[in-house]
């Protein structure tokens, strides 16, 4: 199997607006689109969290590091939208088999994805890292607007044990 470069080569297909989600729960290499935070909070809870970002989109970078040390000290459950922003994860749901979430922060653009591959977990969360700096790298030198969406400025990791209990959005 060839090494993928970028998240979303992982996806044969992109369903955007999908109609049948009770019908065929998301085929392996099947990435939707325009699907509402609360689908993907079904999911998240079920897998092994693998790797996870916070994204510069609506809210600037600063003090996101102290909000992720506040909230990993004092919360008892995960809520990814304290961020105010986007949230990507990556999780495992068997050997070589993985879900991928991105959570929008105006809740229905968000993003699900399932696939197989043979590539190490490494391999596949750097293809997160090389989509987001190809992301940013397109928007050198713009701001971010209050309420508005930028495009992808920046992004900060989020460390495995920022993810406890149960996760929602």
């Amino acid at each position: 199997m060839e090494q993928k470069d970028n998240i979303f080569d992982y996806f044969g297909d992109e369903v955007e607006f999908p109609e049948n989600i009770a019908v065929d729960i998301m085929p392996y290499g099947t990435l939707w689109s325009y699907i509402s935070a609360t689908f993907l909070n079904g999911f998240i809870n079920y897998v092994d969290i693998l790797a996870g970002f916070v994204i510069d989109r609506y809210t600037k970078r600063d003090g996101k590091a102290a909000q992720i040390e506040a909230a990993i000290k004092t919360e008892v459950h995960t809520n990814l939208r304290v961020f105010k922003d986007d949230v990507i994860v990556l999780g495992r749901i068997g050997k070589g088999k993985y879900m991928f979430f991105y959570f929008d922060y105006d809740v229905s653009d968000c993003m699900i994805g399932r696939f197989i591959t043979d590539d190490n977990e490494t391999t596949i969360v750097q293809s997160i890292v090389n989509w987001l700096e190809r992301c940013k790298a397109e928007r050198v030198g713009l701001t971010i607007s209050e309420h508005t969406e930028s495009g992808i400025l920046d992004y900060t990791s989020l460390p495995v044990k920022f993810f406890r209990r149960w996760i929602s959005y």
